[in-house]
Formats: C-alpha cells, structure tokens, sequence
C-alpha cells in the first residue's frame, strides 16, 4: 500500500502508471488499484451515484518489491509513504 495525501489517490495512481511506461516496470509493478464503491447520495432533495474511496489516502499496488521502486516511489508528489512493509521500505527511503 502506498500511502498518500487524501484526493490524491489518482494523481498518484496516474505518475505510476506512466512510471511504469516509461521506465519499462511492467514485469515488476502488476497492479494498481484505487479501492471505490457507489453510492447513493440524496443533495438539495436529488438522488445521484457518487464514486467513493473504501480507503481515502491509499493506493493499492501488487509488484515485485525492490530497493528501486520503494526508492523512485517515495519521491511522487504526494506520497507520504509505505505501509505493510515493516522496516524495509523506511530504511531504503529515509
């Protein structure tokens, strides 16, 4: 999981994926994934379906952990951190 400012979710979704052209990462980064649901929401007497975030702030990824990525990623406007990793990604970026 990448940690990352609330509303940033897709920017940061976005710079990965081009990262990820562009650096030619398609055999270690698999997936990325925002996590959102529908909902119905009832404004000034108006139903509408809005898009929410299950987890505002994150960012899923499935890849192929490496020293480079933690590295790289931890320099997108945005991103604030790692989770689910232990010490790993912490020592690498700090």
């Amino acid at each position: 999981m990448i940690h990352c400012y609330s509303g940033y979710e897709n920017k940061v979704r976005h710079n990965l994926e081009q990262r990820i052209e562009t650096m030619g990462m398609k055999d270690m980064i698999f997936d990325v994934v925002i996590p959102t649901q529908e909902e119905i929401e009832v404004k000034e007497g108006k139903r509408r379906t809005v898009e929410r975030h299950i987890f505002p702030g994150y960012v899923l990824v499935n890849l192929a952990l490496t020293e480079e990525f933690v590295v790289c990623g931890s320099q997108y406007p945005g991103v604030t951190g790692f989770v689910g990793m232990g010490n790993f990604a912490n020592t690498l970026a700090a």
